[in-house]
């Protein structure tokens, strides 16, 4: 009975506080459809989408030493930064497979145990509690801040095998979908990949190709979706007022631009801070 009543959409979206976070996905999975709002933020450190190359990292499927060992210890380094530099923000870490997510523990424990000091913030009764959790188990989690891990690699052969684990089965890209998107400050994707690792010839499924799209992303930031833009180079007004207040705006020496966003809601004005680049 229910296929007879009408559906609707929900089309704004809540949860980041940084537009870059829901950006991709709005681009390459909703068609542009979400309703999103720009942060006084553009593209600084520990705010929206980054990506920490691990040069030396491979991915190592058999034996004791299980994934990519590298990435896991880069990925613990970073979760002991954050607690360091964001005590108040809530932490997640998510790997790309069962053998990643053990790798990141195993380096976590470690780091836990040189670090006793830390230790409150991994307590389980805490809302918004620190996890580490592989793609398949995240559904419905959400923390301020996201550490990504990819884990797969060239092998230590140099080869790259394109496995990518359940990102290579179907529905794959909607399975990475809700991982980049359960972020509201911060997301670090950290890989031992660059984009033209993945050869999209060699793939058949839509997983790993919007992976490789989303490495580029948070590599270069919004450039890589070509049909949209963070804020205008040329000006735009919607009216005469607006252009009228640009103007005064502009005549005491503020660098203003105009039509900041990259969704269908956008700033009208927005003043460029003087000193510190990215920051409105």
């Amino acid at each position: 009975e229910a296929i007879f009543l009408p559906s609707r959409e929900l089309l704004w979206h809540y949860r980041s506080r940084h537009e870059h976070l829901i950006a991709f996905s709005n681009a390459k999975i909703y068609k542009n459809r979400l309703v999103t709002f720009p942060a006084n933020k553009d593209k600084v450190p520990d705010w929206g989408v980054e990506y920490i190359y691990v040069k030396d990292g491979v991915y190592n499927g058999e034996g004791i030493s299980r994934g990519n060992v590298k990435e896991a210890e880069k990925v613990a380094e970073e979760v002991f930064n954050h607690i360091r530099n964001y005590p108040d923000r809530t932490l997640g870490v998510i790997a790309f497979g069962v053998v990643q997510e053990a790798a990141i523990e195993a380096a976590i424990n470690r780091k836990r145990q040189e670090n006793p000091d830390c230790e409150p913030f991994f307590a389980e009764d805490k809302h918004e509690a620190f996890f580490v959790k592989n793609l398949e188990n995240v559904q419905g989690d959400e923390r301020d801040s996201i550490i990504f891990s990819i884990g797969y690699a060239k092998d230590l052969s140099g080869k790259m095998k394109m496995r990518f684990g359940p990102l290579s089965m179907v529905g794959g890209e909607r399975r990475l979908n809700v991982a980049i998107t359960r972020a509201k400050y911060n997301i670090k994707l950290v890989g031992s990949i660059l984009p033209t690792d993945i050869d999209t010839e060699r793939v058949s499924q839509e997983g790993p190709k919007l992976l490789r799209k989303y490495i580029e992303f948070a590599m270069n930031g919004m450039e890589v979706l070509t049909t949209e833009i963070t804020d205008s180079d040329e000006l735009d007004f919607d009216s005469p007022f607006e252009k009228s207040v640009f103007s005064f705006l502009d005549s005491q020496g503020f660098n203003v631009t105009t039509q900041v966003g990259c969704s269908g809601y956008r700033i009208d004005l927005g003043i460029k801070h003087p000193t510190l680049s990215g920051i409105y």
